[in-house]
């Protein structure tokens, strides 16, 4: 099951960004068939621990990409990627425990609301 639609996602006007919203989507797409497919907490922990990264990387590029074409609003939007940040950590912790570990849809749906939000094309050109 394809969870997050890559074509799907707005596109921002900055092809690295777009690029990196497509891998993250892929990435989503992966973790919630391992999560959905549970064998063994390696396979989830390995593919979070990735999604984490990729996360991280994006978040860097995007905030000093947002910071750079004066974008109005990169404050709060640096503060969504800060609660993402503290979300997708709480549920790192857990992650490998399937008994303990959150619902796979609860995170692909918090990580697809935050890849899909709405800019102005022209906001980070």
């Amino acid at each position: 099951m394809q969870f997050v639609d890559a074509d799907s996602i707005p596109k921002t006007g900055n092809a690295l960004l777009d690029a990196h919203h497509r891998a993250l989507a892929g990435a989503i797409n992966t973790l919630y068939e391992v999560w959905k497919n549970w064998e063994d907490g390696a396979a989830v922990e390995h593919n979070l621990d990735g999604l984490l990264r990729d996360v991280e990387v994006h978040f860097t590029a995007e905030e000093i990409i947002t910071r750079g074409a004066n974008y109005q609003d990169w404050r709060k939007h640096e503060t969504l990627h800060d609660a993402l940040r503290d979300r997708m950590r709480t549920v790192a912790e857990t992650a490998v425990e399937p008994a303990a570990s959150p619902e796979p849809k609860d995170m692909a749906a918090t990580l697809d609301r935050n890849i899909a939000q709405c800019r102005s094309p022209s906001a980070y050109a």
